[in-house]
């Protein structure tokens, strides 16, 4: 919509109290009768020649967002975490150590069992969402429970590789 100057409002209203039909109005003042149309119902219902406020568009914030934008304006987020180990180490007979943990691919077996579906799918052409949604849950509903046990009863050498390797790749 078009927004006009509070006089024009004023004078739309004025001119559509004399009589003059909204087109006319309209034509008389050079603006739109969809113009003349909203002065005048915005003047019926709030009682004002101006503008009203308008909202906007909302902000959208998804929980991540937020999450992030805590982190970053926390700050010394390692330092956090150097505290809380020390609480723990103080308050338990256990040691717990602040160094993060590699991210070896070596020890992810869901990235394994992934790998697996990704070419069990890729063997068969895939035309929609839906049908996609289908293949995927078939194709994880066909892997043997013994590929599972042989995944988890794997572990225990798996880290012992890794510590061999001293957090190099194994594989």
């Amino acid at each position: 919509m078009k927004s006009i100057r509070e006089y024009k409002h004023a004078q739309t209203i004025a001119l559509f109290d004399t009589g003059f039909t909204i087109s006319h109005v309209g034509h008389q003042l050079n603006i739109s009768w969809t113009c003349v149309k909203n002065a005048i119902k915005r003047y019926c219902e709030h009682g004002t020649f101006k503008d009203l406020s308008r909202m906007g568009r909302p902000s959208k914030i998804t929980p991540r967002t937020a999450h992030h934008l805590k982190r970053l304006t926390n700050g010394e987020n390692q330092a956090n975490v150097n505290i809380i180990t020390q609480k723990l180490n103080d308050s338990s007979t256990w040691c717990v150590s602040s160094r993060r943990p590699p991210k070896s691919p070596d020890l992810n077996v869901v990235g394994e069992l992934c790998g697996i579906i990704d070419k069990k799918l890729a063997s068969k052409p895939i035309n929609t969402k839906t049908d996609s949604q289908k293949r995927l849950q078939e194709e994880w509903d066909n892997i043997p429970n013994t590929l599972y046990r042989a995944l988890v009863d794997s572990m225990s050498e798996r880290i012992e590789k890794c510590l061999k390797a001293q957090e190099g790749h194994f594989l």
